[in-house]
């Protein structure tokens, strides 16, 4: 009986050892993969942080080009309202020589609203 207790405990110890064994052998194959990843993401980071240099400068390159265009664009637009304020006071002006001929001096109150119209059309212009 002795000796058949002592091979099942030789049987234990062997079955818990083998056990151990494998779930050491999973650590260690899991924690090798591990450090195959974290290598590859080190790689990454290290060739990210050499061309982030390069990446900013292209990038500020495209910023004050962006900066440039807007700002003359914001130049044409500035000229292009000007210019229809000064063809809207025009064709105001000649509406009114046209009415003027027409009617002559009889409808003041035509005349006024086309004054108003200019004075209107004048402020416009000074808030721009």
């Amino acid at each position: 009986m002795a000796s058949q207790m002592g091979s099942e405990i030789v049987t234990v110890v062997v079955v818990v050892n083998g056990a151990i064994a494998l779930g050491l052998l999973l650590l260690a194959w899991r924690l090798w993969r591990l450090r195959q990843t974290l290598a590859q993401v080190n790689w990454m980071l290290e060739d990210v942080a050499q061309n982030m240099p390069e990446a900013i400068a292209s990038a500020q390159d495209a910023l004050v080009s962006g900066q440039q265009g807007l700002q003359r664009l914001g130049g044409r637009y500035r000229l292009a309202t000007r210019q229809l304020i000064q063809v809207r006071q025009l064709l105001l002006l000649l509406g009114w020589l046209q009415g003027y001929g027409e009617r002559g001096v009889q409808r003041k109150g035509a005349r006024n609203k086309i004054d108003r119209r200019l004075r209107w059309t004048k402020r416009r212009e000074s808030r721009s």
